[in-house]
């Protein structure tokens, strides 16, 4: 019974205790870029609509980004654990922030992905890590904020 109350408590702790982003970024590369890409279909064709926005770490906006992505509560998906590819069906639009090595897919269905890589020298391999978050409870709602927000700060001028 205490070893099934262990195993227990540690599936709902991975499961119910927040993360937050931490968003570094190499000094080398100066820079942030952030796509935002529109999924939508007219007269039965598929369109897909790119907007690249570039950010240098030095620009106030960077801070302003950073803040907006830092205050957000992530939770592991339970569809993330048994489907890698659960994170990007049915989605409207996506937002992707590459900074350094990591980057930050958030998409319309409420969905978060990490993706790092990191380079061996030796092999020359690149390895990828995928983790994919919820946004909670209201997620769709919540996501839906973080994208309004991250457009209005890139749009600046």
């Amino acid at each position: 019974m205490i070893v099934l109350f262990i195993i227990i408590t540690l599936i709902v702790f991975y499961f119910f205790k927040p993360n937050y982003i931490k968003l570094e970024i190499d000094k080398k590369l100066n820079d942030l870029y952030i796509t935002f890409i529109e999924f939508d279909v007219k007269d039965g064709e598929p369109i897909i609509r790119y907007t690249n926005y570039t950010i240098k770490i030095n620009d106030i906006r960077y801070n302003y980004i950073k803040e907006v992505l830092e205050e957000q509560k992530f939770y592991h998906s339970i569809k993330g654990v048994f489907d890698k590819d659960s994170g990007e069906k049915d989605i409207s639009w996506q937002i992707q922030i590459y900074a350094n090595t990591t980057y930050t897919f958030i998409t319309s269905n409420g969905n978060v992905r990490f993706y790092r890589y990191t380079e061996e020298t030796r092999e020359n391999a690149k390895h990828e890590d995928v983790t994919l978050y919820s946004l909670g409870r209201n997620k769709i709602d919540r996501a839906e904020t973080i994208k309004k927000s991250i457009l209005e700060i890139v749009q600046e001028n």
